[in-house]
């Protein structure tokens, strides 16, 4: 997904190589398969890594509040896929994950807009 971003023709600077953003998407292939292979631990795991991430970027990038309203909906999707994969609710787990992509949508679709 990140060099289909890369390559978009909206701004350069939005769509620079970011670190975080090669993390995340890592992390969130990690929980996808985590999820196929109802692996609990390797859910959790990128989940906790992602929510760092999110925490850091929420006070890194100073953005429009529509940005932030869609960092503060990533959040509560991680937190959720979280306490799921605790509770070892697959189904509950891979519906906070549907979420969470749907808040990386939305949040990208506000980055273009900006």
């Amino acid at each position: 997904i990140l060099p289909l971003l890369l390559s978009s023709s909206h701004s350069a600077s939005v769509y620079k190589t970011n670190v975080q953003m090669k993390h995340k998407l890592k992390d969130s292939q990690e929980i996808l398969s985590g999820l196929a292979q109802e692996d609990y631990a390797v859910i959790k795991k990128n989940a906790l890594g992602m929510k760092s991430l999110n925490s850091i970027e929420f006070f890194v990038r100073q953005r429009p509040e529509g940005y932030r309203t869609q960092l503060k909906s990533f959040q509560f999707s991680v937190e959720k896929l979280l306490r799921h994969a605790e509770d070892r609710n697959l189904d509950g787990a891979t519906l906070a994950f549907t979420q969470m992509t749907i808040s990386c949508v939305n949040c990208h679709k506000e980055l273009r807009e900006d």
